[in-house]
């Protein structure tokens, strides 16, 4: 396996446990509090991964994002470059960038930049399995 693909795979894997944060919450709401009075050490269990993988959500977004600049240099000196890649790239950077912004500037939990953010995370998805099964190549 090639080194930008590596790094490809890990961005994926980074972003995938940051987009966790929403899947984990909805499970816990939907599933888990109806099996807390049923089987409470299955409960408790999934509710500190969920706590554990909710706090570090930011820091998943921000490895995705450090780790894609170092794919995008690794395959620009490839000669070699996708289109759905680039589009996929700056989807992840706005999205983690509306996450920053929210998190350092806004510092509340509210309003139009988590809808934003939370679209971005949804499109993200979207983008890289679109970017995954067609990349539309283009030789630099």
């Amino acid at each position: 396996m090639r080194p930008g693909s590596v790094l490809g795979w890990c961005v994926a894997a980074a972003a995938a446990a940051a987009l966790m944060n929403i899947v984990l919450k909805q499970v816990g709401r939907d599933c888990v509090k109806r099996l807390s009075v049923k089987n409470p050490g299955f409960a408790g269990a999934y509710r500190r991964f969920m706590q554990f993988m909710v706090r570090r959500h930011r820091f998943f977004g921000m490895a995705a994002s450090f780790i894609l600049v170092l794919h995008l240099a690794v395959v620009l000196l490839s000669g070699i470059t996708s289109l759905t890649g680039m589009a996929t790239g700056a989807l992840l950077l706005v999205t983690a960038g509306l996450g920053l912004y929210g998190f350092h500037v806004v510092k509340i939990p509210r309003g139009r930049w988590i809808h934003a953010h939370r679209t971005g995370a949804f499109l993200l998805l979207v983008a890289a399995a679109v970017h995954i099964f067609y990349k539309a190549y283009v030789f630099l």
